[in-house]
């Protein structure tokens, strides 16, 4: 009987590419689209558990006593972290950026906030970014239009998921409110009556 081989984690973050995960840019800001941390998660998480990746983040200081963000991904069954199989990012943290009404402390923890989502999207291959000026939406008509159909296409998965991760209604129904504007009637028709049945039962 012979064994399946395992794939190496190349060969994993491949095929996790290749998946082409459609991403909601629910937030905006700075002229452009964006999907944040409590978006990309839910769905990217089931597809790398499933193809035995994970990853993790942790903070440190270098030798000179800069505060950096790490995100390492591997995979599962790589057990000793000394071996194992690893692709890395690693980035300064700036704490003297200065952001409004923000003291030091939450600077640091928004800054860690945007690597975390930045090292998953670079790393991973992810399209989670949408510019909204007018320079970021000189793509021709025919391939605009394609792109909007695909996306409505993808919101009731998404809202199902939502769903199954057992969100208080008053979170979805904030997503809900967020998306809407990029849907066809029969879409936010179709996401309303999910969403009500759904709480109905609750």
């Amino acid at each position: 009987m012979s064994e399946t081989k395992s794939k190496s984690l190349r060969e994993a973050l491949a095929e996790f590419k290749q998946l082409d995960l459609h991403i909601p840019k629910s937030e905006s800001g700075y002229g452009y689209n964006y999907a944040p941390l409590d978006v990309i998660l839910p769905i990217i998480n089931p597809q790398l558990k499933r193809l035995g990746l994970d990853y993790q983040h942790r903070t440190d200081f270098t030798e000179s006593g800069v505060l950096f963000l790490e995100t390492t991904i591997f995979k599962v069954e790589d057990v000793n972290p000394v071996t194992r199989d690893e692709i890395l990012a690693r980035t300064p943290i700036n704490n003297q950026v200065q952001l409004s009404k923000m003291n030091e402390f939450m600077v640091i923890g928004s800054a860690m906030t945007y690597y975390r989502r930045y090292h998953l999207v670079t790393m991973l291959g992810l399209t989670a970014d949408e510019d909204t000026d007018a320079g970021g939406k000189t793509a021709d008509a025919g391939r605009s239009i394609d792109s909007k159909a695909q996306n409505e296409k993808d919101y009731l998965p998404t809202f199902k998921h939502q769903l199954q991760l057992g969100k208080d209604k008053k979170v979805v129904e904030g997503i809900f409110k967020t998306y809407q504007k990029h849907m066809s009637e029969e879409q936010i028709k179709a996401i309303r009556d999910l969403i009500d049945k759904h709480y109905e039962n609750k």
